[in-house]
């Protein structure tokens, strides 16, 4: 829905008429207009209106999508969609289109770039079509990244999905620009959450390259940072990430059975996909060879590939 569109939807559903949402630069044909689509709406208005709803700006937008053609909402479903069944065909075609239209733009908005990594790390290793991130496109968007002094949200998507691919000096001088993020009581929760990924995926791809002190340091980081989170999904990955890398520095039974203990919630709660890639991986790193796997971009399913969807609600799978 536009944000008119939306408005409509809102007034209808709480029963009031066109002419109780009138302001005092906003009669009821000028309201009308903004319904319609054909007058825009400056946002003191709009927060008025608001007002008289009894809404809140976030739950408004999670209705109202400011992108007309919702491409960023509907790539996003079916990225998500994908990850889950990389084995739908149609889905498969759907999600390559969005590859290809950004591979073939000359000049690529921070938008495709983003959605382009994110196709990249995501399915490099499991569908042919996709090639693994070239060390080129890593200084590339390094050399991008070292720039710029003030992050938003569609820099961190990139650096979340990049981090573990760059050099210890490169990843640390952007970790030092990035975090802790700033101005972060002005941040919306989207841009926290895929700051403090950042750290996390940096701490396994430390793990798997066995740079166990690496990967102290940054959980040290990444535990500062998750105090301001009133997020328990994060303060589990950080749970998960942290004792995973004790048990294998250590060998202890105890941190073994909080993983496994997790492991096991994760299933409870229906996430048996999720759960099963974390057991291979926890094989993969006490058992395994998590160097070659790295060699051959077999990242871990705990690494988190975040895109953005330009809409407040969480990630969902597409349905027919």
């Amino acid at each position: 829905m536009n944000v008119g569109e939306a408005l409509k939807f809102i007034r209808q559903k709480k029963g009031y008429k066109q002419r109780e949402m009138t302001t005092e630069y906003i009669d009821r044909s000028a309201y009308s207009r903004i319904e319609n689509g054909t007058r825009s709406i400056r946002m003191n208005d709009l927060q008025e209106i608001l007002n008289k709803l009894s809404i809140q700006a976030g739950e408004f937008f999670s209705y109202a999508n400011l992108n007309k053609d919702y491409n960023q909402q509907e790539f996003r479903n079916t990225y998500y969609y994908c990850r889950n069944h990389p084995e739908d065909e149609q889905k498969k075609a759907k999600l390559l289109s969005y590859y290809g239209e950004a591979l073939s733009k000359e000049e690529k908005s921070l938008r495709d770039i983003s959605n382009y990594i994110s196709i990249k790390n995501g399915f490099c290793q499991i569908w042919d079509e996709v090639g693994a991130i070239t060390q080129e496109e890593i200084q590339m968007i390094y050399d991008f990244l070292i720039k710029k002094e003030y992050y938003f949200l569609y820099d961190y998507i990139i650096l979340c999905n990049l981090i573990f691919q760059f050099s210890e000096e490169q990843a640390d001088a952007l970790i030092m620009k990035a975090i802790p993020v700033e101005d972060a009581e002005l941040r919306d929760f989207e841009t926290k959450q895929i700051a403090h990924n950042t750290v996390l995926n940096l701490v396994t791809g430390r793990i798997y390259e066995g740079k166990f002190a690496e990967a102290r340091k940054y959980i040290a980081l990444a535990e500062e940072q998750v105090k301001a989170f009133n997020d328990y999904s994060s303060k589990l990955h950080l749970y998960y990430t942290a004792n995973l890398l004790e048990y294998i520095v250590s060998g202890k039974p105890e941190y073994y059975y909080k993983i496994i203990n997790y492991i096991n919630l994760l299933k409870d709660l229906g996430e048996e996909f999720y759960a099963s890639e974390l057991s291979k991986e926890v094989q993969t790193l006490t058992h395994g060879n998590p160097k070659e796997e790295i060699r051959n971009h077999n990242f871990s399913s705990s690494l988190t590939y975040d895109i953005n969807a330009d809409i407040s609600r969480g990630p969902e799978e597409e349905t027919e």
